[in-house]
């Protein structure tokens, strides 16, 4: 319905609306003139106007949490992947802090600016400290949200363009080191030797944990990736396997994706002895698992898809177990595979497509401290030019 024009005494339309009323019980009623307009003009502008005033009166007393709360939930409506609206919710709910209940249109540049200082150096209260690129990754999404909000008359301006610019400096991988990965490889063969029965639910569990910890070691593949495997992903007569997909959680249940994190699908080749543990591991599913052979071999005891967190905190427990780098977690399968890979001289683009990376400047950027150098040869000649 459109907004009742009125007329001042000088023929000037204007329109006066109903709001509502204030904390108060005061009518909130604004007033605006539309000067030199015809009728039909001034009822165009009024309901412009009418829209404007009434997202005002909607964002008053809408908090920060719940404004970005229902932007994630607008992306997601859009189609974007469960895992980026999984990330932007646990931005929401954790990285927020004091902010979370104070009205987004009070939010200021320097409240922003307190909130990723306070990240940087003292952290969440469920965790520690955040590294400069995932607060960076929180402004980007920040930032996103503000020129939506500002699109809609939430909020008068992008208070998140004039932050802080965080530096976000490039992390060394952390793969084990030699004894390390030696040590968890003898206990994942012990568990891979051993063919539980049916009724013998942890041990099954557990050898399922121990051949998704060699997969990820003897590939460089993510987690998710592993337990995205397929049956048909894996040729023992070439020995490769195909990694085209990715598990994610959503609605609470994990689900294929049929596209790696880095959108790229990959064949990768495997040892032998993989080969024949994946073999051996299929005909020994197929008598304890009766829907083996819908999903993949990193499966639940129903059949259905592993989630990634129980397959991270699986290694957890081998690390724990074993007394690995403390700070080793399931990624770092990844990083040891390609980080032994250049220390043995393999070609970094032959590296770059084993994880899938889009091109070798991001294997470089990762790996490059671990590369063979020829530093050693460089102190010779050094000597021999000063001392000869």
């Amino acid at each position: 319905m459109s907004v009742l024009i009125h007329h001042k005494e000088d023929g000037t339309p204007y329109a006066r609306l109903y709001l509502g009323r204030d904390e108060h019980g005061k009518a909130i009623r604004p007033y605006k003139e539309f000067p030199n307009m015809t009728d039909e003009e001034a009822v165009q502008a009024a309901d412009t106007w009418k829209r404007e005033q009434e997202r005002k009166r909607s964002a008053e007393g809408l908090t920060t949490a719940q404004a970005l709360s229902e932007y994630v939930d607008h992306l997601e409506a859009l189609g974007n992947s469960h895992n980026t609206t999984r990330n932007y919710r646990h931005f929401t709910n954790c990285y927020l802090l004091d902010l979370s209940r104070k009205p987004i249109a009070e939010v200021t540049t320097q409240d922003l600016d307190g909130n990723f200082q306070t990240l940087l150096t003292v952290g969440t209260k469920q965790g520690g400290k955040l590294s400069g690129k995932t607060v960076q990754t929180y402004r980007a999404f920040l930032q996103g949200a503000w020129k939506v909000f500002v699109r809609h008359g939430i909020v008068t301006n992008n208070v998140v363009r004039d932050t802080m610019r965080v530096q976000a400096t490039q992390l060394e991988a952390r793969a084990l080191d030699e004894m390390d990965a030696q040590k968890l490889m003898k206990a994942i063969k012990r568990d891979l030797d051993a063919f539980p029965a049916q009724d013998d639910t942890k041990a099954i569990k557990q050898r399922i944990k121990a051949l998704a910890i060699l997969l990820a070691l003897f590939t460089g593949a993510r987690v998710g990736e592993v337990a995205a495997l397929r049956i048909r992903d894996v040729s023992h007569t070439t020995n490769r396997i195909t990694i085209s997909g990715n598990v994610v959680i959503a609605n609470g249940m994990p689900m294929r994706q049929e596209k790696t994190k880095g959108k790229r699908t990959r064949a990768v080749t495997i040892d032998p002895y993989v080969s024949e543990v994946l073999k051996k591991h299929g005909a020994w599913l197929q008598g304890i698992i009766a829907t083996y052979g819908k999903n993949t071999p990193i499966c639940t005891i129903d059949g259905e898809h592993m989630r990634p967190s129980f397959l991270s905190q699986g290694f957890t427990a081998y690390r724990k177990a074993l007394g690995l780098d403390a700070g080793a977690t399931f990624h770092s399968l990844r990083h040891t595979h390609a980080t032994m890979l250049l220390h043995q001289g393999v070609n970094p683009r032959i590296i770059q497509e084993r994880l899938g990376h889009a091109d070798v400047s991001t294997t470089l950027g990762i790996y490059g401290h671990v590369m063979p150098t020829n530093d050693l040869e460089a102190a010779k000649t050094f000597s021999n030019s000063i001392m000869y």
